[in-house]
């Protein structure tokens, strides 16, 4: 007869096992996350009852035995597709278990703002499904591979709305055949729909559901009295939502007007020709309504390729403060042309397309490019003192570095800026590369960018960030800010364990920061070698590397990078076996980091001490040394340290034959690296698998 020990998910606590352990031996992973993004349904969707039973009756089956059922909602802008297709996903999301994502393509957004990057859409997807590192790194095509992977076996509802072709949707298609890919789009996806896809064309309302959206956007109170004037207005808004909601704003902020003066008003604008006039002329009468200077905001809020729009985003265009701003955008909002949600704005494609239509007509190219330099520095400012307060004690080539302008309460508001702001700021250096501007400013965006990726590991948009500032760099000869860009992408290579591509960024950053005379530069570059040996078996070369940039650090007069190049060569230390002489020394250097007001890097020396103290038998000091070092973590919220001093306590227990505490510390390790998505994880959950006996031992 076959047995089976099994142990699901985390476990807390100590695990005791009678006898020999007999047959086979199963740790089972955590549970998958299960995402639920789906924004929320518009408040004010109406009818569409009609489009509804025909969605719920094309989702299933596929038309394609072992593919996804993929259905497409086509439509002109303004006409509902989003919320249409939210409304569907939200009725039938409790079909799809495994989870439900939602991804903005940005398809149909007008210039400067450009269509979602694949391979940043791709890492989300991996991420929101509890993809690790291991599977986060490679181009679109080898993303999509661990995409499809993840999601062979998951039955997911996904939302990808404003896609703009195929070839942008392709990538994103999930393998299991159980799952479902709602797509919005206002183009023909002729080959999607000849691959099984099935397509739903969106139309204008009809009468009674134009009538529902406007009482709901109005109230009955306001409409009473009024029918004989609703029905003209309907038609003059061609029954489209967007244009209705304008025209639902501009009688709720004037409640005593009447909808036939309203209607005088519209009347008075002459329609351009095309099928879009009446959304065009719906769109003048609301700008015509604001006062010049939200008029002038509305116009340059086109020059900013971003998604989200806040006060700062405007206040820089503009020139203004904040306050200012907020009011101006207060104003555009109450007009109907921003969407306001969360403190944000919102600027939808086809009043984005207006607004730029305006400014070509009204503003000068200067008076734009002037606008775009200003918020686009202002971002990069605000960066630059987000970066300060996450890594304040290193050295940076830019002055901004010097003299910030702005300042953060703390890290996590300085990460909370990064977190709301990281579309925004790979859009607006995108957008600078585009125009072939700024070549000055773009490299800059690595240096401040830095933080971002330690803390989050956002490893596409990383690399894009460190390409073009890489590219700029080449462009204006700045061999330092080359090197800087090329470091960045080689610490990606490090996190994902390709330590070959690793060592030979760091070589050619080495060489550049030579050859630019820039000692400080130089140091960084043999540090990030000194790791890639020491991570690859090769302690000598790595004492080596890491004496040379200390060295560098002192000459520089830099105590701070000298000591923190001698916490590494001690780590090469305790590999060669040379377990008091590092002892000796990383007793100075916690000192030292002491002094410095550093208590991460000093948690980060106590680890490899209590390694040291470990290997020669004094397991009470290294228990001393982890539990300072853990505690400081914890009071840092710094998960993936906490990680690695759990697992040190781990190998300290087993040190001392404390089987029950090693899995209490080997699970508190592998909770957090399955939730940071580590490659840790897997050899964590290894040292956690149980050795089996012989059979009858």
């Amino acid at each position: 007869m076959t047995s089976s020990n099994r142990i699901d998910g985390t476990t807390t606590g100590a695990i005791a096992q009678a006898r020999t352990i007999r047959g086979n031996i199963t740790i089972a992973s955590p549970p998958r996350p299960v995402p639920a993004e789906l924004p929320p349904v518009p408040v004010h969707f109406a009818d569409r009852r009609y489009e509804l039973q025909r969605l719920t009756k094309l989702v299933h089956p596929s038309g394609t035995p072992g593919a996804p059922a993929v259905v497409i909602i086509e439509g002109k802008g303004g006409v509902g597709k989003t919320a249409l297709a939210l409304r569907a996903a939200q009725r039938i999301r409790h079909h799809y278990p495994a989870g439900q994502l939602f991804v903005d393509l940005r398809g149909s957004t007008p210039s400067p703002a450009r269509p979602a990057h694949p391979g940043i859409v791709l890492e989300r997807l991996l991420r929101s499904v509890g993809a690790g590192p291991q599977d986060l790194g490679g181009d679109v095509d080898e993303l999509a591979a661990h995409w499809r992977s993840w999601t062979s076996d998951r039955r997911m509802l996904i939302l990808l709305d404003n896609a703009s072709s195929v070839d942008q949707v392709r990538p994103l298609l999930p393998a299991a055949e159980t799952s479902l890919v709602l797509v919005t789009t206002r183009r023909p996806l002729s080959d999607l729909v000849l691959d099984g896809a099935r397509r739903l064309l969106l139309n204008a309302l009809d009468e009674p559901g134009a009538l529902e959206l406007l009482r709901n956007l109005l109230g009955e109170d306001r409409l009473r009295g009024e029918y004989w004037s609703i029905r003209p207005l309907l038609d003059r808004c061609g029954r489209i939502p967007l244009p209705l909601r304008t025209a639902a704003a501009q009688l709720a902020s004037q409640p005593g007007m009447p909808i036939a003066a309203f209607l005088a008003d519209f009347d008075f604008v002459s329609p351009p020709p095309g099928p879009d006039g009446t959304m065009r002329r719906n769109l003048d009468l609301a700008y015509t309504t604001l006062p010049n200077d939200a008029r002038d905001l509305f116009r340059l809020l086109s020059v900013f390729p971003g998604q989200n729009v806040t006060p700062l985003t405007a206040g820089a265009l503009t020139g203004t403060d904040r306050a200012e701003a907020r009011r101006l955008l207060t104003a555009i909002a109450t007009a109907g042309l921003l969407e306001h949600h969360d403190h944000r704005y919102r600027l939808l494609d086809d009043v984005r397309a207006y607004a730029h239509d305006r400014a070509t007509e009204q503003d000068t190219p200067e008076a734009l490019h002037a606008a775009f330099t200003r918020v686009l520095t202002r971002y990069l400012d605000v960066t630059v003192a987000a970066q300060l307060t996450l890594i304040p004690g290193r050295w940076y080539n830019d002055d901004r570095f010097r003299r910030p302008a702005y300042a953060f309460a703390d890290t996590a508001e300085a990460r909370a800026w990064y977190d709301t702001e990281q579309d925004n700021l790979l859009t607006l250096a995108t957008e600078a590369e585009q125009q072939q501007i700024h070549d000055d400013l773009l490299p800059v965006f690595t240096e401040a960018c830095w933080g971002h990726f330690v803390y989050a590991k956002p490893y596409t948009w990383w690399r894009e960030i460190c390409r073009l500032g890489h590219a700029a760099a080449v462009r204006t000869g700045d061999l330092r800010m080359q090197a800087r860009a090329l470091e960045g992408i080689a610490i990606t290579h490090l996190n994902l364990r390709e330590y070959p591509a690793a060592e030979e960024h760091y070589a050619t950053a080495l060489d550049l920061e030579i050859r630019a005379g820039h000692l400080a530069g130089a140091a960084s570059a043999k540090e990030g070698l000194g790791l890639c040996h020491l991570r690859t078996g090769r302690p000598e070369r790595a004492l080596r590397a890491f004496t040379e940039s200390r060295d560098d650090h002192v000459h520089l007069g830099d105590q701070r990078g000298a000591t923190l190049q001698e916490r590494h060569a001690c780590e090469a230390l305790v590999a060669l076996d040379r377990h008091h002489e590092a002892i000796e020394r990383l007793q100075r250097i916690i000192d030292q980091h002491h002094e410095q007001g550093e208590p991460y890097l000093q948690g980060r020396a106590r680890v490899p001490l209590a390694t040291a103290y470990r290997e020669t038998g004094q397991l009470d000091l290294a228990a001393d040394q982890l539990q300072q070092a853990l505690e400081t973590f914890i009071d840092l919220r710094n998960r993936p340290q906490q990680a690695e001093v759990h697992r040190e306590l781990a190998a300290l227990d087993a040190a001392r034959g404390d089987r029950p505490s090693e899995r209490r510390h080997l699970t508190a390790a592998l909770e957090i690296y399955t939730e940071l998505g580590a490659p840790e994880a897997e050899e964590t959950r290894a040292r956690l698998a149980p050795t089996t006996p012989p059979a009858g031992t």
